[in-house]
């Protein structure tokens, strides 16, 4: 690859052409390609979009704008381009590498594997679609193919930051905290800001109740990475441990602009604005969880909470059995439960319940809901 100052006297040239040839598609093809290399496509976007109404049928133009918009993040019009090329029969390896990439960074997982399966076997011609098969896999939950296709990739680039911090976050999703955390350590001695590597040191230390550690990884993570709503999520898990509350839901709120489909974030956020007595916003963000999954047992649980804490008694009893109904031990029904029995003045039994609850293994392996539970608890003991 050239280097910067190269690559940086050849767009100098180029542009110098394309002032005095303005309309030129080919010239600005290439232009296109250097700026991209360069991390600098955001200001030629308009300019590709004005040759391509001027030539609608150039591939070259049409590719460029995709991958202009890929670089600026928008994933949408990139696949919509690219998705049109595919269907005009121009079918290559960087169109459906480029479109399996959008699809996923739009979290199409399904399409962007379908769209990818053609190219199995030719990674020896990219060696980037393996890594990008691994994230696929990745965003499908298949853990261990995943670990398995990284394998593959890491022989041929044994010291690649990225292949090293994407293995730490599957074997951290996975349950394997210990291995989790070496491989974060090694792919951050390749490259202290690498950002799988960043979020799965946090989510070790998280595990681990190092909530400081977890607190400056994330923030490490933010500092290069600010749209990375996983980063911004771990911010508000140690800033819940620490019961910052506010902090925690400014991370959260940002974490679900960045990260709008991950249930759990919804449900943190839920919780936190129940702890700040916000409890039509915590029933919006459970609403907003029920969308994304009708079946979890905890959006149920959660509004069963809801609805005991404004005395509507049925409502809640109902969604205490819709959780129960999925999950018997559901944390959040089971607190719903101990709100109903103290408005019966059944002091004893409900703080029963509450001490089963606290005492019990966590649901996830991050901040327990339990902790929150017993936050929430203690907040309305001081209240009332």
């Amino acid at each position: 690859m050239d280097s910067e100052q190269a690559l940086r006297d050849r767009s100098g040239r180029l542009e110098r052409f394309f002032r005095v040839d303005p309309d030129n598609a080919d010239i600005a093809c290439e232009l296109a390609d250097v700026l991209l290399q360069l991390g600098e496509a955001a200001e030629f976007v308009a300019t590709l979009e004005r040759l391509n109404e001027l030539n609608p049928q150039h591939v070259g133009l049409r590719f460029r704008l995709a991958s202009a918009w890929i670089a600026t993040g928008d994933y949408a019009n990139a696949a919509e381009i690219l998705s049109a090329l595919l269907d005009d029969g121009i079918d290559n390896l960087a169109i459906r590498y480029n479109l399996a990439l959008s699809r996923l960074c739009l979290r199409d997982a399904e399409t962007a594997a379908r769209i990818i399966e053609p190219l199995h076997g030719r990674e020896s011609e990219y060696q980037p679609l393996l890594l990008l098969d691994v994230r696929i896999q990745y965003a499908q939950r298949k853990y261990e193919t995943a670990l398995d296709t990284l394998l593959r990739y890491q022989e041929l680039q044994p010291t690649d930051p990225e292949a090293v911090g994407l293995s730490a976050l599957l074997l951290l999703d996975s349950g394997k905290t210990d291995a989790a955390r070496t491989a974060a350590e090694k792919a951050l001695s390749f490259d202290p800001e690498c950002l799988e590597a960043l979020l799965a040191a946090a989510g070790v230390a998280i595990a681990q109740n190092r909530m400081t550690d977890a607190e400056e990884l994330s923030a490490r993570a933010l500092a290069r990475h600010p749209q990375s709503g996983r980063a911004w999520s771990l911010q508000a898990q140690a800033q819940l441990a620490h019961a910052d509350h506010d902090a925690a839901m400014t991370s959260l709120f940002s974490a679900v602009e960045f990260m709008p489909d991950h249930i759990g974030t919804w449900h943190m956020l839920a919780w936190c604005q129940l702890l700040n007595d916000q409890i039509d916003h915590a029933e919006d963000s459970f609403q907003r969880a029920y969308e994304i999954d009708r079946n979890f047992d905890e959006t149920h649980g959660g509004l069963a909470v809801i609805a005991a804490l404004r005395g509507d008694i049925e409502t809640a009893r109902k969604s205490v059995r819709r959780a129960q109904g999925l999950n018997p031990a559901c944390y959040s029904a089971r607190y719903a439960e101990s709100l109903l029995l103290e408005r019966e003045g059944k002091d004893e039994p409900a703080r029963k319940i509450i001490d089963d609850v606290l005492n019990g293994p966590s649901p996830t392996g991050t901040v327990p809901l339990a902790e929150l539970i017993n936050q929430l608890a203690a907040s309305r003991r001081n209240q009332g």
